[in-house]
């Protein structure tokens, strides 16, 4: 097939009108909080939210095991909390980063960075970046 004969059969489904010329809505939401599975039928998920500047996100993942659910808001530079909800039969790891002078705490305990991950059974959690007040 030459470039010619592909752009002609092509053409028309790369506009926005069309399901290909468009990045899907909940790409962008679904890349902001990493949501993906880690096991197939999402025994276990991965949540490597990555917020940058924003100051606040929810989001609702549809999955075969149920919905996983999270929202984050930045109270201040010091603090920004995460609080997710992990459905039955499934098992989560959230992963992020903390910045140097940053604490994670899990449901008010503090969490080992060296870990990499926290380990989200079914229910709820608060995740808190708190930095330090030393």
């Amino acid at each position: 097939m030459t470039m010619e004969a592909w752009d002609l059969k092509y053409k028309n489904n790369l506009d926005w009108n069309h399901a290909w010329g468009a990045v899907p809505a909940n790409a962008i939401p679904r890349g902001l909080w990493g949501i993906q599975p880690k096991t197939p039928g999402f025994g276990i998920a991965t949540i490597k939210p990555q917020m940058s500047d924003l100051k606040n996100s929810s989001i609702e993942v549809p999955t075969i095991k149920g919905t996983i659910k999270g929202s984050y808001k930045y109270e201040t530079p010091r603090l920004q909390i995460f609080e997710i909800e992990i459905p039955a039969n499934m098992v989560a790891e959230f992963e992020i980063a903390p910045s140097p002078g940053k604490e994670l705490m899990h449901n008010g305990k503090k969490v080992n960075a060296a870990f990499g991950s926290v380990r989200l059974e079914p229910g709820k959690h608060e995740i808190k970046l708190v930095v330090n007040s030393f």
